[in-house]
């Protein structure tokens, strides 16, 4: 694994390293929803390495000889129990990116040179709730939070918010998902817009239940999930 994509969690090796187990001891996992973390990993340090000229002859070279080197072709992903074919990570993940961009739009992770421009007209900052609710349920079907509970990977923002001086941006958890108990430096205010009835936010271990139109504030440095 290239040194330059070195990070912690890297869905992209962990990836690997698990290819290399299902086939080895012919485990036929079906590696779906961590092939869509990759996928949007890879994007998300492709936007980066961009940045910088040099680094991005690196990677280049680096890649190219790791082409080179490889002989072998990869094994088939094993297919869903059911028999159907799951589609394409890197597609699903394009379409999301194209649907997103098509409503001002951008998802946390995914590349940033293929959104929408911002909107320069002298307007109000306007998202629909339908392109928002659409792009997270859809963001949530195609990828599960995973073990480490990243949610950052499943949230979208409009494009002309990532210029506000405060960070604005809409999340989900699908039903029965936690996120990973952690702590930030910010201050956060939450709006809850739909919750089941045995949702519930919790703070220093306390639970809270919680509900539609909800507000939820986490002092800087509380530990929450």
């Amino acid at each position: 694994m290239p040194y330059y994509i070195n990070a912690s969690p890297n869905p992209k090796g962990s990836l690997g390293l698990v290819q290399k187990l299902n086939d080895g001891l012919k485990l036929d996992l079906t590696l779906h929803d961590l092939e869509v973390f990759a996928a949007r990993f890879e994007a998300q340090v492709a936007t980066e390495v961009a940045k910088d000229s040099n680094m991005e002859a690196l990677a280049r070279q680096i890649e190219e000889q790791q082409e080179a080197e490889e002989e072998a072709e990869p094994a088939p992903r094993p297919a869903p129990a059911d028999g159907g074919e799951l589609p394409d990570a890197a597609s699903m993940v394009e379409d999301l990116e194209q649907f997103l961009a098509g409503h001002h739009l951008v998802g946390a992770g995914l590349r940033r040179e293929g959104m929408a421009p911002p909107r320069t007209e002298a307007t109000g900052a306007h998202w629909r709730w339908e392109g928002i609710y659409q792009g997270l349920m859809r963001s949530g079907e195609i990828v599960t939070v995973g073990p480490n509970g990243m949610t950052g990977m499943r949230s979208v923002t409009g494009i002309e918010a990532t210029h506000f001086p405060i960070w604005m941006n809409v999340q989900i958890l699908m039903p029965g998902e936690r996120t990973q108990g952690h702590r930030n430096m910010r201050n956060e205010t939450r709006l809850v817009c739909q919750a089941p009835e045995e949702a519930v936010f919790v703070c220093e271990f306390e639970a809270f239940p919680m509900e539609r139109g909800d507000v939820i504030i986490s002092p800087s440095w509380t530990y929450h999930d």
